[in-house]
């Protein structure tokens, strides 16, 4: 994590790569995936929290 600001998600089964979130002003703090692997909720610096579908990367 460090000072990245755009999360990638990476399917650890094939090494799919499933996506690149931007939006954060800040380095991501920390991130969560949901049980089906549907969303992905990171958490920032900059004090926002993102909820994003890991198949849009919306």
């Amino acid at each position: 994590m460090g000072g990245c600001t755009k999360p990638t998600a990476w399917f650890a089964d094939n090494g799919e790569h499933l996506g690149t979130y931007r939006s954060h002003n800040g380095a991501f703090r920390c991130y969560d995936v949901s049980r089906d692997s549907s969303h992905l909720i990171t958490g920032s610096a900059d004090q926002t929290a993102k909820l994003w579908d890991v198949q849009t990367s919306l």
